[in-house]
């Protein structure tokens, strides 16, 4: 029993050090998102910077071509507002696993994902591996929310 509970300690540690370098920029922008109005708060190992002007200018400026609602930098998840991020939530979440399983490659993984999409004439966001992979997720969590 103890050695289960050591060995789940050092794969905790492992996964967050694997983001680690992506979840830093996910803090920094919370962080700078503080003075104009971000609240931030811990659920279930995961950094929520929700609200405020700044961070809705931030997601504004990273989608010119589409409104990003939420985003997950490692194990930090943006969101625009409360709402969202309770509306998001475990579509954010099944990203963060994905980046506990990618850690740094995820990002280029995820873009190429998104130009492969773009180049077959498909949506780079709707037809990106990991965001079929997200939307599936969620509404199976969905599903079992109701059916329970």
């Amino acid at each position: 029993m103890r050695n289960n509970k050591l060995l789940r300690a050092i794969y905790t540690l492992a996964v967050y050090l694997w983001a680690a370098p992506i979840s830093l920029l996910g803090l920094a922008l919370g962080i700078l998102s503080l003075p104009g109005g971000c609240k931030l708060s811990v659920n279930e190992g995961v950094l929520e910077c929700a609200g405020g002007r700044i961070l809705s200018g931030l997601l504004s400026a990273l989608g010119r071509n589409m409104q990003i609602q939420a985003i997950t930098l490692g194990h930090v998840v943006l969101a625009r507002n409360h709402e969202t991020m309770h509306a998001l939530r475990f579509h954010e979440r099944i990203h963060v696993k994905q980046y506990e399983r990618w850690g740094l490659l995820f990002l280029p993984l995820y873009f190429g994902s998104s130009m492969l999409a773009l180049m077959v004439g498909k949506d780079p966001y709707f037809d990106n591996h990991f965001e079929k992979a997200a939307f599936e997720g969620a509404a199976k969590h969905a599903d079992s929310q109701i059916n329970s």
